[in-house]
């Protein structure tokens, strides 16, 4: 097995958060080698099962999104953070030069008269680990694609009234401002419409399907990707490997044994209903069992009040009897 760049694996370790300063220094590094023999497994196993497969490195992948905003397909964090490029010289209002971070300067040099002001990049870390993909069908793909392409931003928060249809802003008591009926209806109104996903891509559409990584032997980087409801990407990155040729075999069985994941134009209808069924057993003894604490408690109680046995600790007929005689003149 290779050296991953050396005896240090690429790329930061995002376990105790993306944005420590170690991280920063290293955000989206480039591919430490390239997977070729394994991309042939995977080639391999795509032609015997019929299906697109193949090994990516997490930082390479950019997808179109958010009105031609370019994001990180598997990024760390939804916004972006500031990373420092160097210094950019100014004489007069306007860039003469600039000042790489190894010192090197482009341009004109710094004089009297000038100022530095840094330049700034906005950068989006992504996971660094290798990551398997699949390739949908370009028929489910398209029509799931085209269904989800376009989205209203910006859009105005405003009431209707269900009485009478009038529109008005909810600046004010949640009461129609025409008729006072206070049965509102809360709706969105103008916004811009954007192109939230761009044009299907002309190599079809993948999606992750096994992010390979280095777990930890007593599960810690498992259990805090658990604590935050995130599926665990692993300690670090390491070099695909057989291991990973037969969990992807492993799925593969499992889709052709089942056929809402062999054709996803199926109804899925007899998986549905086992899980219907094992649901509703699930409901009915849980029921069952509510039901027979209910029964215990109130036969505890009811066996107390009927067990001569048991002196009462208060008697209510004693008590009541006592008060009429005080009452009585």
């Amino acid at each position: 097995m290779r050296k991953l760049n050396g005896s240090k694996p690429p790329g930061p370790s995002f376990t105790e958060g993306p944005l420590s300063s170690a991280a920063l220094q290293q955000i989206n590094p480039p591919r430490p080698y390239e997977c070729l023999e394994f991309q042939r497994d995977l080639e391999r196993l795509s032609a015997e099962y019929d299906i697109g497969l193949r090994v990516v490195w997490g930082p390479d992948e950019d997808q179109f999104n958010f009105d031609g905003r370019s994001l990180k397909k598997y990024r760390l964090i939804e916004g972006f953070v500031e990373v420092k490029k160097g210094d950019i010289v100014r004489r007069d209002g306007r860039d003469v030069g600039y000042i790489h971070p190894s010192g090197v300067i482009t341009g004109e040099p710094p004089s009297r008269g000038c100022v530095l002001k840094p330049d700034i990049e906005y950068v989006q870390p992504a996971m660094d680990r290798w990551i398997i993909e699949q390739r949908l069908r370009d028929d489910v793909a398209k029509r799931q694609h085209a269904a989800a392409r376009y989205a209203m931003v910006e859009q105005v928060l405003q009431y209707r009234c269900l009485n009478c249809d009038h529109e008005f802003k909810p600046d004010g008591p949640k009461r129609c401002k025409r008729c006072g009926s206070p049965f509102l209806q809360t709706i969105l109104t103008r916004g811009r419409k954007i192109d939230a996903l761009g044009p299907f891509p002309a190599e079809g559409w993948w999606m992750a399907l096994l992010v390979v990584g280095v777990h930890d032997s007593d599960a810690l980087c498992c259990n805090h990707f658990a604590d935050i409801g995130k599926i665990c990407i692993g300690s670090g990155p390491r070099m695909p490997d057989h291991r990973d040729l037969d969990i992807v075999l492993q799925s593969l069985a499992e889709r052709d044994s089942r056929a809402v994941y062999r054709d996803l134009d199926e109804f899925p209808r007899e998986l549905v209903e086992k899980s219907a069924a094992a649901l509703t057993e699930k409901l009915i003894d849980r029921d069952d069992a509510h039901w027979d604490e209910i029964r215990k408690e109130v036969g505890e109680d009811i066996a107390l009040l009927l067990n001569k046995q048991v002196a009462p600790t208060f008697d209510i007929g004693a008590s009541t009897q006592k008060s009429t005689q005080k009452e009585t003149p």
